[in-house]
């Protein structure tokens, strides 16, 4: 499938404490830690592709920013209960051009394994922006249901035609001054750069 366009991180300078010695003790543990974001656009192609195939334009479904330490594969090939770290919102009418916000104050936002974005241990890591594009289902009964058209091969979402993903982007995620901060290339505009 056609892949997203822009991957970009929100910057929000929050201070925090400094994080669990074990982040995965339990969510009170957690409560301090800082709000990251990612920005993830949909580009004309994607949006196009989706079309071509007899999909809803604007998309309607959930958007995902998946996490893995290792760049060997795409991220989002490596979901599962002991996968790939993920976080998610819903998404309706995203076009072309149109951005969602993954955020834990987000609407719908939800994390596994990790609640938030902000407790991401630090290191070094990689992403990945993936968009599960919804049909609208009416039914006879007059009720409306969105879900992911399944083809009837029992896809894994992650695999199936018709959703977007972009591109692997690299970043960190370390303390600085005791602020989590991730690291742009040398030089880099840190307000505007896209990865």
């Amino acid at each position: 499938m056609r892949k997203f366009a822009v991957l970009r991180r929100n910057r929000a300078a929050l201070p925090t404490p400094a994080l669990p010695a074990d982040p995965g003790s339990g969510d009170d543990a957690l409560a301090g830690a800082p709000s990251l974001a990612v920005t993830v656009t949909l580009d004309a192609a994607a949006a196009g592709g989706i079309a071509k195939l007899g999909l809803e334009v604007p998309v309607n479904g959930r958007a995902f920013v998946i996490v893995a330490r290792d760049g060997e594969a795409e991220p989002r090939l490596g979901t599962g209960v002991t996968g790939n770290p993920l976080w998610g919102i819903d998404v309706a009418g995203l076009d072309a051009g149109a951005s969602a916000v993954i955020a834990a104050d987000a609407a719908g936002f939800r994390g596994y394994p990790f609640e938030t974005l902000g407790a991401l241990p630090p290191g070094r890591y990689f992403a990945q922006a993936f968009l599960n594009v919804y049909t609208t289902f009416r039914r006879a009964d007059g009720h409306v249901i969105r879900a992911h058209l399944n083809s009837g091969a029992f896809q894994n979402p992650f695999k199936a035609p018709g959703n977007a993903y972009s591109d692997v982007a690299p970043f960190t995620v370390g303390i600085v001054g005791g602020y989590i901060a991730d690291k742009a290339p040398e030089g880099a505009d840190l307000e505007s750069w896209a990865y």
